[in-house]
């Protein structure tokens, strides 16, 4: 990782700065902007469409479009089922690239806030916890943000034998969840031989969020909400892969930004030590565009609420 990074070009992640009608009105056009980007018509261009102009009708036509892009169909990432990616012609592989990267889904990216009260360190896989608490490391070791705590939020669930694997190779040490993965990063990156002060001493806390009743684990907006019912907090970084950022970062904005008043952004770290397939940012755009058209919606929403 480089020590510093240039403001990147492309398209921004949501973000939410704040409660006043200001920054509403920022949010709002923050999001047209988004969703003007032109990867979306070059996507769109490759089934056949041609998207609308206005905002909403955008979205609709991209979540139907995007079907062909779902292999995950309800189960895991690490489940897709890839039986149909020869279907997809060469220009999808050529547009996912072009896209993905014009989004920023394969690049790292930097917070534009130099301070936050807690830096948000997502979990996953075994390696992405990995990944994203040596990212959140590097980050307040060079001074891009400040930051008095640093949790990591996971998911209640057991991990897969090859996650197993990998942390017992990267540690000699057995684990068992998501939780003592999402441990032993924190610890290996902020703590282990770490000289704290070059950190600024943050307090490192994990959260657990139990799943639904009918689900396997919690996901994303669900692990979100279960944290922000226990803090307080008013400016929050989250951390996570870059291939995930715009949809988790959407989510983000939704559920802290727009639900609870925070100020907050995402970023992300495009790992070099390992890369990802070109459908695989077909099924996390398709994952993005689905959350911002529930972000449309709750901002419709409390923007008409407003008026009333």
């Amino acid at each position: 990782m480089a020590a510093m990074h240039p403001r990147q070009r492309g398209c921004s992640w949501p973000r939410w700065d704040g409660l006043d009608m200001n920054a509403a009105e920022q949010f709002d056009e923050q999001l047209t902007s988004l969703l003007r980007c032109r990867s979306w018509d070059a996507l769109a261009r490759i089934e056949s469409r041609t998207l609308p102009t206005e905002t909403n009708s955008r979205l609709e036509v991209l979540a139907a479009l995007s079907s062909r892009w779902d292999f995950r169909r309800g189960h895991e990432r690490w489940d897709s089922d890839t039986s149909s990616i020869h279907t997809l012609e060469a220009t999808h592989r050529i547009a996912a690239l072009e896209a993905s990267s014009n989004l920023r889904l394969q690049e790292d990216t930097t917070p534009r806030e130099s301070e936050c009260d807690v830096l948000l360190v997502l979990g996953g896989l075994a390696e992405s916890c990995l990944e994203r608490a040596a990212y959140a490391a590097h980050l307040l070791a060079t001074g891009q943000i400040v930051a008095p705590i640093v949790t990591g939020l996971v998911a209640e669930r057991a991990i897969t034998s090859a996650e197993k694997a990998f942390l017992e190779a990267v540690s000699q040490r057995a684990f068992q969840s998501e939780a003592d993965a999402m441990r032993f990063a924190l610890n290996r990156s902020l703590r282990d031989g770490i000289d704290a002060a070059v950190l600024g001493h943050p307090t490192i806390t994990l959260h657990q969020a139990q799943a639904a009743t009918d689900a396997p684990r919690a996901d994303t907006r669900q692990s979100l909400h279960s944290w922000a019912s226990t803090t307080r907090f008013r400016r929050v970084v989250v951390v996570t892969t870059s291939i995930y950022g715009l949809y988790q970062g959407t989510v983000a904005a939704e559920v802290l930004g727009l639900g609870r008043g925070v100020r907050v952004e995402t970023v992300g770290i495009a790992p070099a030590s390992r890369g990802f397939q070109w459908w695989q940012y077909l099924q996390e755009m398709r994952s993005a565009i689905r959350a911002l058209r529930a972000l449309r919606n709750v901002s419709t929403s409390a923007r008409a609420q407003e008026r009333t």
